[in-house]
């Protein structure tokens, strides 16, 4: 899950990076240095592994949630409070009733 997360924010740290250098893309166009051919293919190249880390993010979320999921239930007494159970079940040892005191005798 720790993982999944580090993926996350890396990506999500790229893509907000990516959206200022991209304020640039009419400066490159003006200048000459870049047609439009090339800006889409800088913004594919981006767009793509950018894609591809936050289903990679996703996909790491979802193994670990299935990974990580509750126990089975089991069926029978519901668990009481401090793991003990209320009455004694196969396998526990039978408590010892307490002994009983005589009255004293005068």
């Amino acid at each position: 899950m720790v993982g999944a997360y580090v993926v996350m924010l890396v990506t999500t740290a790229a893509g907000i990076v990516w959206q200022f250098v991209a304020l640039n893309v009419p400066e490159w166009s003006a200048s000459g240095d870049l047609g439009i051919d090339e800006v889409r293919w800088i913004f594919m190249g981006v767009a793509i592994p950018l894609d591809a880390a936050a289903v990679l993010s996703w996909l790491l979320v979802a193994i670990a949630v299935v990974k990580g999921g509750r126990p089975p239930r089991q069926s029978g007494l519901a668990p009481q409070p401090g793991n003990y159970p209320m009455v004694a079940q196969p396998g526990y040892p039978q408590p010892d009733p307490p002994a009983q005191q005589q009255p004293p005798s005068y």
